[in-house]
């Protein structure tokens, strides 16, 4: 539920943080307006990987795993290059049910689910969806946070965006903090961590909990905690934010999965923490304290010693983590029964094994729940795993067999719909969206909640319980 899955790395030196971190996406919204938009493609970074997820970001979703996340992130991953004007997309983070994406303009908008308030428009309102759950296909803007957003992460309930001034929103579900206001009670509109103060910069909302970056390189994370994902040694919910202190004040990348987090430290080491009872923490291990849902957990961060310090992006899923190396190359381990390592087969692993398939040639990621996406630096982007709701965006909804006799891809799949042109993509639940040149968001799978965007909530029917599109369409987002 995927930060984006994002990927920006902090300067060395953190006395002018504030001007480069928060700054630079604000500096790039100025750009999309000042310059008109079509004045050329504007890239703040190689590489935006949650989430940024995203990120699910996971966060997102999210879950719809989140990516890394250091000044953009919310479940998605991909840079902000663009050719496209100031009203149009600069990112997109795929919740669990829900979507959002920021515009130019800074303005956020918002599509889906909103049993919880995840749209943030201040009500649970919505027409009936599945399960008598209310929702709403068509994007609206978030209007109480006005026109300086420069960051969103979308999670399972929950979404979050970070604005110019460096300040943190939430809102949606909050039955267990992760609205981080200290509560737990839902909040249809956006409620400021106010612990947090001015001073974020990167966000990355997962299931049912959140993790915050700050201009100082700390790491801060509320919400649940069942499973250690929180990584302050316990496993005791917090509503509030607490830093993890294990690792100090050099933390660069962010990314909250479904029950484990994740973080990228400045020297390029990679340390993740909470449920590893399919090996998602890469330790080589499938074990840790048994927690309260008798599922083993690492409380506190443990480096994925075999990636050592060549990490630049990381994605955090539901049961499985994926992480770039510098030299191109993409790791992924833990579960596998769906493909969504990418390694032609459904066996899982403890380990971080390379995606073999995609060469040294990556620049951006996002764990989903089941599945997994990745853009390669021909701009072309490549989906596998899970293709149940028809997420992998090949066109269908079959696939091989595997587990839970669910369609699956274990080989990574081309979007060719998309041809070339995509600069970010973020995988979530059962559905991904994808970002292009243009400024155009496209998503596809799973539309049971009208997270895909498209306006109306007539998709076919696919497999047993999911409606969706398999195909990507273009999102109903305004874009002047």
């Amino acid at each position: 539920m995927s930060p984006s899955n994002g990927q920006r790395d902090l300067p060395s030196g953190r006395s002018n943080a504030r001007a480069v971190v928060v700054a630079s996406l604000a500096a790039a919204i100025a750009l999309f307006v000042s310059s008109g938009g079509c004045g050329g493609r504007t890239t703040l970074t190689a590489d935006h990987a949650g989430d940024d997820g995203s990120s699910a970001g996971s966060a997102g979703t999210h879950d719809g795993g989140k990516a890394d996340t250091s000044v953009a992130g919310g479940g998605s991953a991909g840079g902000f290059g663009t050719d496209a004007s100031p009203g149009c997309a600069v990112q997109v983070s795929a919740g669990y049910n829900h979507t959002c994406a920021l515009r130019g303009d800074g303005t956020l908008w918002c599509w889906g689910s909103n049993w919880n308030g995840e749209l943030g428009d201040g009500t649970t309102a919505g027409l009936s969806c599945e399960n008598g759950m209310r929702c709403r296909p068509t994007p609206a803007q978030v209007t109480a946070l006005g026109a300086n957003v420069v960051e969103v992460s979308a999670g399972a309930g929950h979404s979050c965006a970070l604005k110019a001034d460096g300040t943190l929103w939430c809102w949606g579900a909050n039955g267990y903090g992760e609205l981080g206001d200290g509560t737990a009670v839902n909040n249809p509109s956006p409620v400021q961590v106010v612990a947090l103060g001015t001073d974020v910069s990167g966000v990355s909302a997962g299931y049912s909990h959140t993790c915050a970056l700050k201009i100082d390189g700390t790491l801060w994370c509320w919400g649940y905690n069942c499973n250690g994902q929180l990584g302050d040694g316990t496993t005791v919910l917090k509503p509030s934010p607490v830093q993890v202190t294990a690792l100090g004040t050099s933390v660069s990348g962010v990314s909250a999965g479904t029950y484990h987090t994740c973080a990228r430290k400045s020297d390029g080491s990679l340390w993740c923490w909470g449920n590893n009872a399919n090996g998602q923490i890469g330790d080589g291990t499938t074990s840790g304290q048994i927690c309260d849902n008798g599922m083993p957990g690492k409380l506190s961060p443990v480096q994925v010693a075999s990636l050592g310090t060549s990490v630049t992006g990381v994605s955090a899923g539901e049961w499985h983590t994926c992480a770039r190396t510098k030299d191109g190359n993409l790791w992924c381990w833990g579960d596998n029964g769906h493909g969504q390592l990418g390694n032609a087969t459904t066996v899982g692993l403890s380990s971080p094994n390379q995606v073999t398939a995609l060469g040294a040639s990556v620049v951006a990621l996002s764990a989903g729940d089941l599945h997994t996406c990745a853009v390669r630096g021909d701009d072309t982007l490549w989906c596998w795993g899970n293709n149940w709701g028809g997420q992998i965006g090949d066109g269908t909804s079959a696939g091989p067999l595997c587990f839970n006799a669910e369609p699956c891809e274990s080989s990574p799949v081309q979007v060719t719909a998309l041809g070339a042109g995509v600069v970010e993509v973020s995988a979530s639940g059962g559905h991904t969206c994808a970002r292009k040149f243009d400024g155009t968001l496209w998503c596809w799978g799973g539309d049971n909640w009208g997270e895909l965007g498209t306006g109306t909530l007539n998709a076919p029917a696919c497999n047993i319980g999911i409606r969706c599109r398999p195909s990507p369409t273009q999102v109903a987002l305004p874009c002047s």
